[in-house]
């Protein structure tokens, strides 16, 4: 098992001990930034609450060395009919109101999976790298401005240092 370590904090990676992984931080960050009209306080608890949220739905769904084993249970819809029960009950409990309205219109379908993270806009059928684990052997950064602003090489670097602003980074070391 792999396993990571962060401000004293351990990030395990395996089937047992699924904890915040890169991904779900990765994945939590994303649907964070694209919430309109949110203060930074109510977007940093929604993206940490989504975090807590999606390790618990992920686990026992977590294979490193089968990484597309179980990727449909760990996909995340968003359309004009359907929105991910996850994300709608993080969206309560952080008190986020009317908020479907509050993404962008255009449907799509995250994947996290172990070692990447990929959206696909359903309407126009484009596919963006939200997360890539060899992109960022080094050590993830964070880049949290919206997609439209962000070069390839800039969306596809992800950052990890409990906060969304994206004025600190702090690598991943393994131990």
């Amino acid at each position: 098992m792999s396993s990571f370590r962060k401000n004293g904090a351990d990030f395990y990676l395996g089937r047992e001990r699924l904890a915040l992984v890169p991904e779900i931080l990765a994945a939590a960050a994303w649907w964070a930034n694209r919430i309109e009209g949110l203060s930074n306080e109510q977007m940093e608890l929604f993206r940490q609450n989504l975090a807590s949220a999606l390790v618990e739905k992920y686990r026992g769904h977590w294979d490193a060395s089968e990484p597309t084993k179980g990727s449909a249970y760990r996909s995340i819809l968003f359309d004009e009919f359907n929105c991910d029960r996850v994300l709608q009950a993080v969206a309560r409990n952080t008190f986020i109101s009317q908020f479907e309205c509050r993404l962008p219109a255009e449907a799509v379908v995250m994947w996290v999976d172990p070692g990447a993270v990929t959206v696909k806009y359903l309407t126009s059928n484009k596919v963006k790298v939200v997360y890539d684990a060899e992109e960022v052997q080094g050590g993830p950064t964070i880049s949290a401005a919206s997609s439209e602003t962000l070069n390839c090489a800039q969306e596809y670097t992800i950052a990890f240092q409990g906060n969304v602003t994206g004025q600190h980074s702090m690598p991943f070391q393994r131990v």
